[in-house]
């Protein structure tokens, strides 16, 4: 099977005048005319065999439930016009970067569909979903894989914009983590947004103290949320439809203080354990619980913590840390940071009683009677000298 027509189908999008006039710069997702799924991008390897005019395809997942892409920035392609000619940007990549030697074109098939192939010294291959051996129907609920054929039924796509006004294409989101009222979600995807849905706001981390394992959670501030930026989403509900964005092609500047670390892919071998002929798609952070710390919750507050995961899970984050790091951060305002009162320490990460901090959080020492008069944190108690 194949997979360089993750170029390919990204690509195919790239080359034709009828597409140039039919689809305008913005966001789409591409669904299967005949098995209704959906594609996704889960890991960037390429690999074309030229002798054999063989693409492998297997970065390309494709989805029937409609439910399993509409959170997922892997299924949100940016289709971007330079001079007449597309990219495809997905997952913070591009196929002007992976397309190679072949030639990519999209043609249109009929009103709505389109096909999509690549071409190498006169000889063309279609981007196509996965069809089965058998006997099951062709809108089998089953997740599978993109591939390419010369000819055949299933290499028809409609290419529909996203939306947040469309209840059939939009993008929302589906936080996992629940705090009283609010939920909450790691986040990280390539394209800009803004929130259509109200009650719902984006957050980061722009500061920690080991001593009293605490972390402090800053509200972005203005309407569009950045690109590329890992951030902690909140929300009050944990339906997508009530946490809708839109998407926007132009981004603002991230935030410097940013300490949290994006992680666009989780592709690894025993994701597909069936299909044995993917061969060299790993595309992973590997979860490091010496220095890594992930947004959970714990004992009803939001929490950075130690975790035995293998990976870290695509399109979320985790914060650095040294290796002498308490287990447990607790995520505060930047009121309740100031003060630390409601720090939860672990058990190895202790502070002394008689610890002093000032109002930015810095130890100072351990007694406030030889310290110059202002406003300390003893014991999680604003001090007043």
């Amino acid at each position: 099977m194949k997979k360089k027509l993750f170029l390919l189908f990204f690509s195919l999008l790239s080359s034709s005048t009828n597409f140039a006039q039919e689809v305008a710069t913005g966001y789409y997702r591409v669904q299967n005319a005949n098995t209704k799924r959906y594609a996704a991008l889960y890991d960037t390897k390429a690999k074309v065999d030229k002798l054999a005019t063989n693409a492998d395809l297997s970065a390309i997942r494709t989805y029937y439930y409609y439910d399993r892409i509409v959170s997922d920035p892997a299924s949100v392609i940016y289709i971007d016009s330079e001079n007449g000619n597309y990219a495809l940007k997905v997952q913070g990549s591009s196929t002007r970067e992976m397309m190679g030697e072949y030639s990519l074109i999209i043609k249109k098939a009929s009103a709505i569909a389109y096909t999509a192939y690549g071409t190498y010294n006169n000889y063309s291959v279609y981007l196509c979903d996965e069809g089965f051996d058998d006997g099951k129907s062709f809108s089998s609920d089953a997740d599978t894989l993109a591939y390419m054929a010369t000819s055949g039924n299933l290499k028809y796509w409609y290419i529909n914009a996203i939306s947040s006004a469309d209840d059939t294409n939009y993008f929302g989101f589906k936080p996992d983590l629940k705090v009283g009222n609010d939920y909450y979600q790691s986040f990280y995807a390539s394209f800009p947004f803004s929130f259509a849905s109200t009650n719902t706001k984006a957050y980061y981390i722009d500061k920690k103290s080991d001593e009293r394992g605490i972390v402090e959670l800053k509200e972005f501030t203005g309407q569009d949320l950045p690109a590329s930026t890992p951030m902690i989403i909140k929300s009050n509900s944990d339906n997508p439809s009530d946490n809708r964005v839109n998407l926007l092609t132009s981004s603002v500047t991230a935030p410097s203080d940013n300490l949290l670390t994006g992680v666009y892919f989780c592709s690894v071998p025993s994701q597909f354990v069936w299909y044995d002929q993917i061969y060299n798609h790993d595309n992973y952070v590997e979860n490091n619980p010496t220095t890594m710390r992930v947004l959970q919750v714990q004992d009803g507050a939001l929490v950075l913590k130690k975790v035995d995961w293998k990976y870290i899970p695509r399109n979320s984050f985790y914060m650095s840390v040294s290796t002498s790091a308490p287990d447990v951060y607790r995520v505060l305002s930047p009121e309740d940071y100031l003060t630390g009162i409601h720090a939860v320490i672990s058990d190895s990460q202790s502070e002394k009683a008689g610890d002093v901090y000032n109002l930015s959080g810095q130890k100072v020492g351990d007694n406030t009677d030889i310290l110059p008069h202002g406003v300390y944190i003893q014991n999680g108690i604003k001090i007043l000298k």
